[in-house]
């Protein structure tokens, strides 16, 4: 490179470094003016000492309203806790009071049904006294009934009887039979005829009792 073409390169940087600080002067001019400004407003608004100390003083009647703001709401929630206990006793009052009148309702029931029951048992106690007291009472027999059970107590003994000679002819038959069979067979054969032997003579006594009777 020659000397001239160096000489303009850096002609060029120069002029362009130029450039920058003249933008750069110009944005420190800006800034300047907008200081300058706002040192004119302030000093155009420049506040009074005494409207500094009014300020203080109503700065501390606003702590003041602040702190008995929350004082108040103090008091005041522990007022609806109160309001709160009170209402939650009163609801248990009048539960309690509902349970007491629905007692007393069960109650009156209870004592009306008592002497209901008690005028109840006093007039059986009467009935029962007059009954002690009337004469008794002769049963007469009933010809008709007394008439079917003579007739039942027949028809009894026919087939009694009927029975009886079934059986003694079934004896006589088998007498060889028997003598024949073992000794345990024949216990349980006599004991079965026992036993038909047994209800027959209870329904015959069952028979006779309410003929009697009738």
């Amino acid at each position: 490179m020659t000397e001239h073409s160096q000489l303009l390169a850096e002609n060029i940087y120069l002029k362009n470094k130029v450039q920058e600080l003249n933008i750069e002067i110009q944005q420190w001019k800006s800034h300047i003016e907008e200081l300058s400004m706002k040192y004119y407003k302030l000093q155009q608004h420049k506040i009074n000492p005494e409207d500094l100390l009014e300020l203080e003083d109503l700065k501390l009647q606003q702590q003041r309203y602040q702190e008995q703001e929350f004082q108040q709401s103090v008091v005041i929630n522990q007022q609806k806790q109160v309001i709160l206990n009170l209402q939650s006793e009163n609801r248990d009052l009048i539960d309690k009071v509902d349970k007491l009148e629905q007692k007393a309702k069960n109650y009156d029931c209870l004592k009306q049904q008592y002497w209901n029951l008690e005028k109840a048992s006093q007039k059986y106690f009467e009935e029962l006294e007059t009954i002690k007291q009337r004469p008794p009472t002769i049963l007469v027999p009933n010809p008709d009934v007394t008439a079917l059970y003579r007739e039942i107590n027949r028809l009894n003994a026919t087939i009694q009887s009927m029975c009886k000679n079934s059986i003694e002819s079934m004896c006589v038959t088998t007498v060889d039979h028997r003598r024949n069979q073992p000794e345990e067979q024949m216990m349980m054969k006599n004991s079965g005829e026992y036993k038909r032997q047994r209800m027959n003579d209870l329904s015959n006594r069952k028979s006779n009792e309410m003929e009697q009777f009738y």
